[in-house]
């Protein structure tokens, strides 16, 4: 992750209100990371997650190329590197990054770099924005390449040597959520934050008891886990 200047903040701050939805993903942290040793949040923006993950650890490292975010995660006290280059291979236990692999280009050097720093037999989780033809005016303001499916992720995966634990579609309703938004949202990309909280507060816990029925078909985000052999 080289330094840039990240175009999307104003709707990471929005996405910071989607209370039900950031304590999913923090209950996948707490459901797949090790138990102990250390952790890194690949993309760690503003620190949503990293400040709740530091509650619980003390070995946390966050990676942020974006300089303005830095300076918010460092003024939180969390320890932060612009790029994942500056962490010695083969030291970290778990890796986690959320929304972070489709605003690179080359995402494959990117998972090979997760690769590389994590201990043989430890394990990384991804999640991604997914579906394509789901790709809107919103992708485009906040810089993603990609959107993604299950198929590709399991193809590039083992590309860089990983075995894949675990593989799923999350917020199936999103998917028709996120249709609307393509076709009559806000087509300068932006979030109304009355209507995230609104799809947060109500619908987002009933597509996720959806999830349990079509997570191998669709879902508006996918995220797999990810292990390095021990060999």
């Amino acid at each position: 992750m080289k330094s840039f200047e990240y175009s999307g903040i104003d709707n990471l701050d929005v996405m910071s209100l989607a209370q039900n939805y950031n304590n999913f993903l923090l209950g996948l942290i707490s459901k797949f990371a090790s138990k102990s040793g250390s952790i890194v949040d690949f993309g760690a923006g503003s620190g949503t997650y990293a400040k709740e993950v530091a509650k619980t650890t003390k070995n946390l490292i966050c990676i942020e190329p974006d300089s303005k975010l830095q300076s918010t995660l460092n003024q939180a006290g969390l320890q932060t590197f612009s790029d994942i280059s500056e962490i010695k291979t083969a030291e970290i236990d778990f890796v986690y990054s959320f929304n972070v692999l489709e605003h690179i280009e080359n995402d494959i050097e990117s998972l090979s770099e997760i690769f590389r720093i994590l201990k043989p037999g430890s394990r990384c989780l991804i999640y991604v924005p997914a579906m394509q033809f789901l790709y809107s005016a919103m992708d485009t303001k906040v810089g993603h390449f990609r959107r993604y499916s299950l198929n590709e992720m399991k193809k590039k995966a083992p590309q860089v040597g990983f075995e894949i634990d675990v593989s799923r579609y999350a917020d199936s309703i999103g998917v028709l959520a996120t249709l609307a938004y393509k076709i009559i949202g806000d087509k300068s990309g932006g979030i109304s934050p009355k209507s995230l909280v609104t799809y947060d507060r109500f619908i987002f816990p009933i597509s996720k008891a959806l999830d349990q029925i079509t997570y191998p078909v669709c879902g508006k985000n996918l995220f797999v886990v990810l292990r390095k052999p021990e060999n």
